[in-house]
């Protein structure tokens, strides 16, 4: 796992959705969340810190609404799992120890 690959990838889709790295500490947007089976499992509103005080780089939090999808974590960090970003779906792939879904943005 490459925790730089994995923040610029999280970059990559900050930026798709409009985020600006310097006025904007923290976005929500709504993302459909696809399972591991890549099951549509409804909707999950996704809170981007872009982290600007901290050398670990930005990451999302899904708070509890994880949890029921099966997701033993609420916030996910690029030094902790892989993150990649599929701009011609819109997806944000997430994969930590045991887990694996998507974010698709509309």
């Amino acid at each position: 796992m490459d925790s730089v690959l994995s923040i610029s990838e999280l970059r990559k889709c900050m930026t798709y959705l409009g985020m600006s790295f310097h006025d904007d500490i923290q976005s929500t947007f709504n993302a459909s969340f696809i399972n591991s089976k890549g099951e549509y499992c409804g909707s999950i509103p996704v809170l981007f810190n872009v982290n600007p005080f901290s050398t670990s780089g930005p990451f999302i939090d899904l708070d509890k609404y994880a949890k029921g999808y099966g997701i033993p974590y609420e916030e996910f960090k690029p030094q902790f799992l892989e993150f990649k970003f599929h701009e011609a779906e819109a997806r944000l792939e997430v994969k930590g120890s045991g887990y694996k879904f998507k974010l698709e943005f509309k």
